[in-house]
């Protein structure tokens, strides 16, 4: 089946959409399963996607979904702010950073009261920082954080130590995981002695914040090895220091067939109650694919 999406996909048109759930993250992790449904933002233009969505829970109990809104003709992409209510649904959309190039993953870290945010901008310069100020719906420009083109850096402390995770453009995108470390969260960071630190389409890429759970932490991955998007792996890390890592496969979650949403899964995070995941369908469109492909060359 995996074999006959890879083939059969590049004559489809492929959407993604954002779900939310009303689950603590951790609680998957424990059960290794998703139990609570999904409730999808349904959008009409099929030439428009949602995905890489981050959540935010909301004193007064609603929710900011932070994620990545592309168009499949342009292929720009914004970072956009959906806001949900109480039930988790979707009232309205903002866009809040955008560029002349492509950004998506709007990962977020949150210390000492302030929540940072760190756009993936790979195509059109370095990994930089922003500073969150919801209340008044502002970003202020921190600066830059590490001076490479990297793809859904994520980043997680442990032992004193910020470690970033990530993959670059180009060949081994899926596959190559590089680490970055550093004591400050806003850098400078070294490279990983041992870089790229993991070879493996199937559970290198990140998919999301790395999630602490009874002292384990554990890394959501994206699973490439068919086509981008079929699933995400859970990993749980068994070592982490300057000279060593090392992983170890934990769970996969992927969508049922019954799911509007049924190629494929690649992004997960959680905030307080609510967990958000984003979806692939597809839509038969053969000669917008080719378009499509001429238009990137």
């Amino acid at each position: 089946m995996s074999y006959w999406k890879k083939y059969t996909g590049k004559l489809f048109l492929k959407q993604w959409g954002v779900g939310m759930m009303r689950c603590d993250i951790k609680d998957i992790i424990r059960q290794k399963k998703i139990t609570a449904p999904v409730k999808w933002y349904e959008v009409a233009d099929k030439y428009c996607s949602y995905a890489d969505p981050f959540v935010l829970s909301r004193p007064d109990g609603t929710y900011h979904v932070y994620a990545e809104k592309v168009t499949s003709d342009a292929l720009d992409g914004t970072i956009e702010l959906l806001s949900a209510d109480h039930e988790m649904n979707i009232r309205s959309t903002q866009t809040i950073l955008k560029k002349d190039t492509h950004l998506s993953y709007p990962f977020f870290y949150e210390e000492e009261g302030q929540t940072y945010f760190f756009p993936e901008n790979a195509f059109g310069g370095p990994l930089q920082a922003y500073l969150l100020n919801e209340t008044k719906g502002t970003w202020q420009l921190q600066g830059i954080v590490l001076n490479k083109r990297l793809l859904d850096a994520t980043i997680v402390k442990k032992n004193e130590q910020y470690w970033l995770f990530c993959t670059m453009p180009g060949p081994c995108k899926h596959s190559e995981l590089q680490i970055f470390y550093s004591s400050s969260l806003l850098g400078p960071y070294a490279p990983h002695n041992t870089n790229p630190v993991k070879k493996d389409p199937s559970g290198s890429r990140p998919a999301g914040s790395v999630i602490e759970v009874d002292g384990e932490l554990y890394r959501p991955t994206q699973n490439c090895r068919y086509y981008y998007g079929q699933s995400i792996v859970i990993q749980r890390i068994v070592e982490l220091d300057a000279d060593h890592f090392r992983e170890e496969f934990y769970m996969e979650l992927k969508p049922s067939d019954g799911s509007p949403y049924s190629y494929g899964w690649h992004t997960i995070n959680g905030h307080g109650d609510c967990t958000v995941i984003d979806g692939q369908r597809l839509h038969f469109e053969p000669w917008q694919q080719l378009k499509r492909k001429l238009f990137k060359k």
